[in-house]
């Protein structure tokens, strides 16, 4: 799994540096792993869908649906959206 974890503070919509840097690093690493991988971009469902697209990761992980509270506040996702993305980047 990786992740922008200790990314503090975590923001709702990370910024193009944070998402080239997690590629890159995945690029670079990538023909060593053997094992199933995934990606997570904390508190940004829509960054984690487009992130794993584009290194063809096997899983992700995050919060897609509903309303909640978390330490940066209330969220409510539109689930919609995230599938929408999902289907376009196949």
């Amino acid at each position: 799994m990786f992740s922008n974890e200790f990314s503090f503070p975590y923001q709702d919509k990370v910024s193009t540096e944070v998402k080239t840097a997690m590629s890159f690093i995945i690029g670079q690493l990538k023909d060593k792993i053997i094992v199933p991988y995934g990606i997570d971009v904390i508190s940004d469902p829509m960054a984690t869908i487009e992130l794993s697209g584009v290194i063809r990761g096997t899983f992700i992980r995050g919060q897609f649906a509903g309303a909640f509270s978390t330490n940066g506040g209330m969220t409510n996702y539109n689930a919609g959206d995230f599938l929408r993305k999902r289907y376009q980047l196949r």
